[in-house]
Parts: C-alpha cells; structure tokens; sequence
C-alpha cells in the first residue's frame, strides 16, 4: 500500500516504525465473493486505480 501511495505522489515515504497497536489486526483478507454471488456486485476500480484517484483528490482540494 505504501508503495502505491509514493507512486501517486511521486514521493518516498519517510517510514518510523513503531510498537503495534493493540488494536491493530495482524492481517485480514477481504472476500467478495458472497457480494459478488448475493448482490450481483463486482468491483470496477482496481487498488492501484483507487489509491492514484484518492491522491488526486486530495490534490484538488488542497489537502496534501
């Protein structure tokens, strides 16, 4: 995800690790599959396409 992040930017992130939350999951995976079965849903908009899209918003409204 960081690496998509500093590609839309055209950046490299500045990482400082720190001790895990609490809270933190350790991993999760998604599956879409029920949606795509029930609700006749499927996805559009790849990762890669939605973290460059985020960035530009936040471009256009003066956030970064």
């Amino acid at each position: 995800m960081i690496n998509l992040i500093e590609d839309a930017l055209g950046k490299k992130a500045v990482i400082e690790f720190a001790p895990r939350h609490p809270a933190d999951v350790i991993a999760t995976w998604a599956d879409i599959e029920k949606s795509k079965e029930k609700l006749q849903w499927h996805p559009k908009t790849t990762i890669e396409e939605g973290i460059r899209k985020t960035v530009q918003w936040y471009r256009e409204t003066g956030s970064l």
